[in-house]
């Protein structure tokens, strides 16, 4: 083979190397771009890459908006239950206890049903002995008004006259107006001291001891609301131990929703740490991508051009030995000719 024809044969081996994919064949290590393609298709799969990365990072910024929304709705609810459960824990600290206090203030409660029932049996006896008056009176008024029917003479010779009469039917209608009035007056009181007692009664922390009586349009009388406020009276000890376990039961719940929150919290930190280095990460990526795979392509080239001068090299000494002619051309002396 001649020099021209083993240099165009080495220059179109030289063009059949400088494309990896072409070859079907796997780029070496040494000229393997980051993307671990070959060298000719590093810049295509690297804007893929890229436009991948920020589809990427715009999901990544919306979960960490919603991480953050999260773990601060939880860090502020942390907060709210540890102020409950510190102030639960100070009135419980406190003498007297909350139930003592509780069973204190309903007791006073009670005392004040008591004495309005008091006040309202005082108001419906009153009612009865007005009622019992007005009837008298009634009776006195109907018998005056019968004998004034009678006579002029008769009621002379029963020691009156038409005009006595008269007086006395005027004072005993008065009476038994006065009377009458009286009744009502009391029995409204009565009504309204049972109405008022209760009512207290409904509002204590004990009304459900009242379940079963309570009635917007029938107040119970004031035996019946007596039976009641003994009955209350009798459930403020244990009523007053159940409002303190209740208390002391709060407080821990509290507590323990303080630490399932507080480690929602850490959890929500951790996932958004994680995300924001992901983040970073992303951003690095993206901005140190074009410039390695500048310098991947440099050394790709140089390496290709090492290669193929290599394999020139080493097609030169095979064709020097295969058709007996030395590897480099040495310049002869010609024939002398005569002057």
């Amino acid at each position: 083979m001649s020099w021209r024809r083993r240099r165009s044969w080495t220059t179109s081996r030289r063009t059949r190397a400088a494309c990896w994919c072409a070859r079907g064949a796997t780029a070496p290590s040494s000229v393997r771009t980051w993307t671990g393609s070959c060298g000719c298709c590093a810049a295509v799969r690297t804007t893929e890459e890229l436009t991948g990365l920020l589809r990427g990072s715009a999901a990544l910024t919306a979960k960490l908006s919603e991480l953050t929304r999260r773990g601060t709705q939880a860090e502020r609810a942390a907060s709210e239950r540890a102020r409950e459960a510190t102030a639960g824990a100070v009135e419980l600290a406190r003498q007297p206890s909350p139930g003592r206090r509780i069973a204190a203030e309903t007791s006073a409660l009670i005392d004040r049903a008591e004495q309005l029932n008091t006040l309202a049996q005082q108001h419906t006896d009153t009612a009865a002995r007005a009622g019992a008056e007005a009837s008298r009176a009634r009776e006195i008024l109907a018998a005056v008004q019968r004998a004034s029917d009678r006579s002029r003479i008769a009621l002379r010779m029963a020691g009156t006259s038409r005009a006595e009469q008269q007086q006395l039917i005027a004072q005993y209608a008065a009476q038994t107006d006065a009377a009458d009035q009286a009744h009502q007056q009391a029995l409204h009181a009565a009504q309204a001291a049972q109405r008022e007692a209760w009512e207290t009664i409904s509002a204590s922390p004990l009304a459900n001891v009242i379940r079963g009586h309570d009635s917007d349009e029938h107040v119970p009388t004031a035996a019946v609301q007596i039976e009641l406020l003994a009955s209350m009276r009798t459930q403020l000890p244990a009523f007053e131990e159940r409002i303190n376990a209740d208390r002391a039961e709060a407080v821990r719940r509290a507590r323990a929703q303080v630490v399932e929150l507080r480690a929602s919290v850490e959890t929500f930190r951790t996932d958004a740490a994680r995300i924001k280095a992901e983040q970073e990460l992303r951003r690095r990526i993206a901005t140190e991508a074009p410039h390695q795979h500048q310098q991947e392509a440099s050394a790709r080239d140089g390496a290709l051009q090492q290669q193929a001068r290599q394999q020139v090299a080493a097609q030169r000494r095979q064709a020097g030995d295969l058709w007996g002619e030395p590897a480099s051309p040495v310049m002869r002396p010609g024939p002398r000719t005569g002057r």
